[in-house]
């Protein structure tokens, strides 16, 4: 993963500090060196070592592949983008943003995922639902987790158990289950009583 973010970040060897690139170091601390890099920023601490559509986040905001921070912002947490928005908190709070830095979504979510397939889980005031790229709330707030849709369908969670929806919001698989690991050509694996086996 490091070897994939060096080969695709391009920064010339020799930057100023002014620019922001001051260190060799990781947000792990660990030192890193590539010989495309001759410097990667001390002062931009990384959370995740991958880009993601053209952008990959750092602690004063999102840098390009030339290192350009493109949209600057101190925020407490960012996920990366996907289908053109980007997970965000601020002041104890998630929204997305889109890649101008525009809020699109407010800040009022206690914990959110990423967008994908057009609907993003969101939790808030300790009930977890899903919103689309407008913020509309289309499956209400009544799971106490929730994930990403799949294919159409995303696992549930209420009262000590796994199900699975539709992005109608319809039971498709009802929550009997202890666990629901993933989903793969149509099929979930899940967990009951101990017991392993696919549903469709």
């Amino acid at each position: 993963l490091l070897t994939m973010l060096c080969s695709a970040l391009i920064i010339p060897k020799e930057v100023k500090a002014e620019e922001g690139f001051t260190g060799e170091h990781f947000r792990n601390e660990s030192a890193v060196y590539n010989k495309v890099l001759a410097r990667i920023a001390e002062d931009f601490s990384f959370y995740y070592l991958l880009f993601r559509e053209g952008l990959v986040q750092t602690s004063k905001g999102y840098i390009n592949k030339k290192g350009k921070i493109t949209i600057p912002g101190e925020y407490e947490d960012l996920y990366p983008f996907n289908e053109g928005l980007a997970a965000v908190c601020k002041n104890g709070k998630w929204g997305y943003i889109n890649k101008k830095g525009k809020e699109v979504i407010p800040f009022v979510y206690n914990y959110v995922h990423s967008f994908n397939e057009g609907f993003a889980a969101v939790s808030k005031d300790g009930k977890c639902g899903f919103i689309n790229k407008k913020g509309k709330v289309v499956i209400p707030f009544v799971y106490d987790q929730t994930y990403f849709f799949f294919n159409g369908f995303g696992s549930v969670y209420k009262n000590g158990k796994y199900g699975i929806i539709n992005t109608r919001g319809d039971i498709v698989a009802p929550l009997k289950y202890d666990s629901i690991i993933y989903f793969y050509e149509g099929l979930a694996v899940v967990n009951k009583d101990g017991k392993y086996g696919c549903i469709n």
